[in-house]
């Protein structure tokens, strides 16, 4: 958080999912690249900042379905739609972000995250926000990777760092299906894949040649830390 004056005060709502409080913590960042002071508030009665971004789903009971509500607005209502609206509080601007689910407060909140590093004038940190309505046309946007080059997804499971900013970046350009295929046409790398990661004591014969117990278990993990991502 940035020294001086409150500029931006941030209120999500409690209970809020992974999705969003993940964007949260994006919109952080930006503020703080642009050394723009921030604070998190209980309620919009509670903000001290000359702006306020309000987090949350707009069916729920937070402060960004009571500015839905009081505003009037028709929000989309499919599955993960946006709803992205400049509103005025108590002569304060606001900035309301969010959706009909979790992914669609996040959507929102990485696209002010976005924005906020366009804006000329770093007291005028949301300048650039842009009102958004809008639901996808496509239900499953998807990215498919495969396991037949070993090296090439080896070098991918164990890099959490690679990991993050690839995941990042899809969460900004919206896809929100990940597939990993396994024994592609049936051979070579990975087929079957099961050896890779644990160890079946009824079938001692399936064994990967050259790894190690060690190595097995590192697969392992670094699988789950991939799902859990």
């Amino acid at each position: 958080r940035a020294a001086g004056p409150v500029v931006v005060s941030l209120i999500e709502d409690r209970g809020a999912g992974a999705p969003a409080r993940h964007s949260l913590e994006k919109l952080k960042s930006a503020l703080q690249e642009r050394k723009i002071a921030f604070e998190e508030a209980p309620s919009l009665g509670a903000a001290r900042g000359e702006w306020i971004v309000a987090a949350g789903v707009e069916s729920g009971n937070g402060a960004a379905a009571e500015l839905v509500r009081t505003a009037s607005l028709t929000a989309p209502t499919a599955a993960e739609s946006v709803l992205i609206k400049k509103l005025e509080w108590r002569t304060k601007p606001v900035v309301l972000a969010s959706g009909s689910d979790d992914t669609g407060v996040m959507y929102a909140l990485l696209e002010i995250a976005d924005r906020v590093g366009w804006a000329a004038d770093g007291a005028k940190p949301l300048s650039e926000v842009r009102d958004t309505a809008e639901s996808p046309k496509i239900a499953e946007r998807g990215i498919t990777i495969f396991t037949m080059q070993q090296r090439q997804f080896e070098n991918r499971l164990h890099d959490e760092t690679l990991l993050a900013r690839y995941f990042d970046m899809l969460a900004r350009n919206r896809f929100n299906v990940f597939q990993v295929l396994f024994a592609y046409e049936m051979n070579g790398y990975a087929c079957p894949a099961y050896p890779y990661f644990v160890d079946v004591p009824e079938v001692p014969e399936v064994r990967v040649a050259g790894l190690t117990k060690a190595q097995r278990e590192r697969n392992l993990a670094d699988l789950n830390r991939l799902i859990e991502m």
